[in-house]
């Protein structure tokens, strides 16, 4: 474990000193008199925290080496043997040749099991040809954060159609800020109207 954390050190060393702009312009210097042919990739490097997708974290390269682990319990990219890097072996993917994960690419990780959410049945309505998202991979916009709307009667109802007035407003209600609401009693009054009369749900 040693090795790849000091591994992991030196190269995150590396690319804080090629971002600086002095440091940057000493490299391309030196890669243009010919004395360090691997200068570009220095300063061109991206720390693994930097991407958000799966594929990108799992294909980036620093200095031709593999350095980076997707984590889908934590939906997180991380370097390989950082104090980050955590993830349990069956729910990361890496090509790194020091990752302990099981899985090389986004694609080989057990979903079901690694994404910590809980599974759940859902029995669908008569008479209704509605899909749910999650019957299709991918399908949801993967926030991970849910919409949480308590009971509490008619007040329940008045304050939270109050507080997504205010999320609309703040332009938070555009379908990539929330995966999920859920609710209860008073709160369901308005969730349920909400999300099945979406087409005249403006600011009505």
């Amino acid at each position: 474990q040693l090795i790849p954390a000091s591994l992991s050190l030196l190269l995150r060393s590396l690319a804080l000193v090629a971002r600086d702009p002095v440091m940057k312009t000493f490299l391309l210097f030196l890669a243009t008199a010919g004395f360090l042919p691997l200068a570009p990739s220095l300063v061109h490097a991206s720390s693994c925290s930097d991407f958000t997708d799966p594929d990108d974290c799992t294909d980036h390269k620093y200095l031709g080496v593999h350095t980076c682990s997707y984590c889908e319990t934590q939906r997180e990219c991380h370097e390989v043997g950082s104090v980050y890097d955590d993830c349990a072996n069956e729910c990361c993917a890496s090509h790194a040749t020091l990752s302990v994960c099981e899985a090389s690419t986004y694609e080989e990780i057990d979903h079901r099991s690694c994404s910590g959410w809980v599974n759940a049945t859902v029995w669908q309505n008569t008479g209704t040809d509605y899909t749910w998202p999650e019957q299709t991979a991918g399908a949801t916009n993967g926030a991970g954060v849910a919409l949480l709307f308590s009971g509490g009667g008619a007040r329940a109802y008045t304050c939270a159609m109050g507080q997504v007035r205010a999320l609309t407003a703040m332009g938070l209600m555009d379908g990539n800020t929330f995966e999920y609401i859920a609710s209860s009693s008073g709160g369901s009054w308005f969730s349920s109207v909400y999300t099945y009369y979406q087409s005249a749900a403006a600011d009505d």
